[in-house]
């Protein structure tokens, strides 16, 4: 009898509770994205490079093997590792159109022209998709922490603890954000006592075409089968303890499974020398979000105070040290110092060891859980789904569904975004035959807008030759000799961003053979009059 009754707290939580909890996290996870990312305007820089190079993998059907949108680059060797998630964003982002959209939010669905309804209904489509997959991010480190300790207070305190962290990476939509979801995905099932091995290799199968990520999930793999080797030396005191283990050796062949189905891509192996080329790429170096992460960053000022705050809770905690838990935290840490890009794969294990021993701090004083109260599971459930419905009436696909009316494009795009450009550039029949200099964090939406610009450079740095992106940021910062990097190419066409291109302006403006052709308060362009 004592048995029984010891046990039935234990039975309750892992199935009436999680319905209660899991309303509490949708409640907090949905009010921490929703009010970030519900109608946050889409950035400019990296989505419109991954449209134009899926609208060619949709036209031409073939991945390439070489850059297929700038001349300059067209003999480089191109291994695309995110090409499933280029041709999602091409399915979904709306055709160029010249038309003017300012005026939409006072006009129904049925009052404006077909392709401005188009264009806008696509816009929110790609917001909805952004939102959706950063609350899947946050949702599955919910359930790894929920699952674990039961309290839907904790598993909120490590989303919003995951969403601190890496906010910054999720303002930009992107094919990362898919890895990110995929990497919480694989920190699910390694947490599970069995981890299903096809579901294993269906995730890196999928993982592999969307994003170049893979192998930060093969690395956790593989530090979590070191630690627990680790943990079994410690002890036994033997070194060859973990040689005979069924955990570490599950794990080792959880690593095969993964490395195997990563081959099922268009490249073969000639991905995986591609990912190692990537960070030591020396047009890499003068990219912000690739430098070292400091405490000059806002992101890493946060980090320090969620390690901070992790220490000290790891300290108050009973819960025992594993290095199975402790090693992929520690090297994700040292290359997250080394790059600051890197927290997308630090910032759920800190969520996840800070709930985890937050949850044992809890249980000391008994303040884990509210079990008393999660009777009856389908009003738990029934709730869950109203509040996905109340939370998706606050996107923009929400607001046209539910008034009939869109977001103006200026709410929908980031106010970086060139608007005014596009629009004339997809106006204009005949663009100019000729290279163009545009800022390369407007090159992937200008040429979205008009395909037939020939940009010096995009933001795909990694494909460019160095001298050509060296010779960019020289023309960029107004380095000495500007003006004979300048004549060397020819430029048909100069874009200029009116707050960065201050420099190269001086030198376009005295030059007779250019001739202003458009002009607004984002940007200046010139056209060349001579051949």
């Amino acid at each position: 009898m004592t048995n029984s009754s010891s046990a039935r707290p234990t039975v309750v939580r892992s199935r009436a509770c999680v319905s209660v909890q899991s309303t509490i996290c949708f409640l907090v996870i949905g009010i921490l994205v929703i009010r970030d990312f519900g109608q946050l305007p889409l950035w400019p820089t990296d989505l419109w490079d991954h449209v134009n190079y899926g609208e060619f993998i949709l036209n031409s059907g073939h991945i390439p093997e070489t850059e297929p949108l700038l001349s300059l680059a067209a003999d480089v060797p191109m291994v695309n590792t995110a090409w499933g998630s280029q041709v999602l964003f091409t399915l979904i982002a709306p055709k160029p159109t010249g038309n003017s959209t300012a005026q939409s939010a006072d006009r129904t669905v049925r009052e404006m022209p077909p392709t401005q309804a188009d264009l806008l209904w696509k816009l929110t489509l790609l917001q909805l998709l952004h939102t959706v997959t950063v609350a899947a991010a946050l949702a599955v480190i919910s359930r790894v922490v929920l699952s674990r300790t039961g309290s839907g207070l904790v598993a909120s305190v490590a989303a919003a603890a995951f969403l601190a962290m890496n906010r910054q990476q999720f303002l930009i939509i992107r094919p990362q954000t898919f890895g990110v979801v995929l990497y919480c995905v694989l920190i699910l099932l390694i947490g599970r006592r069995r981890p299903p091995r096809i579901s294993v290799a269906v995730l890196f199968g999928l993982w592999v075409n969307l994003h170049g990520s893979f192998a930060t999930g093969l690395l956790l793999l593989f530090l979590t089968a070191a630690g627990h080797a680790l943990d079994l030396i410690l002890k036994t005191r033997s070194v060859t303890a973990w040689l005979t283990s069924r955990g570490v050796l599950n794990f080792l062949y959880l690593l095969a499974i993964g490395a195997t189905a990563c081959l099922l891509n268009p490249h073969g192996l000639w991905i995986g020398s591609e990912i190692l080329d990537v960070g030591h790429h020396a047009n890499i170096s003068s990219m912000f979000e690739w430098s070292p992460l400091s405490l000059e960053m806002q992101q890493g000022r946060i980090l320090a105070g969620l390690l901070l705050l992790l220490l000290v809770v790891r300290v108050l905690s009973p819960r025992r040290v594993r290095w199975r838990d402790f090693l992929p935290l520690l090297v994700m840490l040292l290359l997250t110092l080394w790059s600051a890009r890197m927290i997308n794969w630090l910032a759920p294990l800190m969520a996840v060891q800070l709930g985890f021993d937050l949850s044992t701090i809890l249980k000391q004083h008994r303040l884990n859980g509210l079990g008393r109260f999660v009777h009856r599971r389908h009003i738990w459930m029934a709730a869950n789904f109203c509040l996905v419905v109340c939370f998706a009436t606050w996107t923009g696909s929400g607001q046209r569904l539910v008034t009939g009316r869109f977001p103006p494009e200026e709410q929908l795009l980031s106010s970086d975004t060139p608007l005014g450009l596009g629009r004339y550039l997809s106006s204009v029949p005949d663009p100019p035959s000729g290279r163009v200099f545009a800022p390369a964090e407007w090159a992937g939406y200008l040429m979205h807008c008009s395909p037939d610009l020939d940009c010096l450079v995009n933001l795909h740095v990694h494909v460019l030759p160095e001298s050509i992106w060296q010779d960019y940021l020289d023309l960029l910062r107004g380095a000495p000799g500007i003006s004979q990097v300048f004549d060397r190419y020819r430029f048909a066409m100069v874009i200029l961003d009116r707050k960065r291109n201050g420099p190269l302006y001086e030198v376009v403006k005295d030059r007779p053979e250019y001739l202003p052709c458009y002009s607004d308060e984002q940007c200046l362009v010139f056209v060349r009059s001579q051949p």
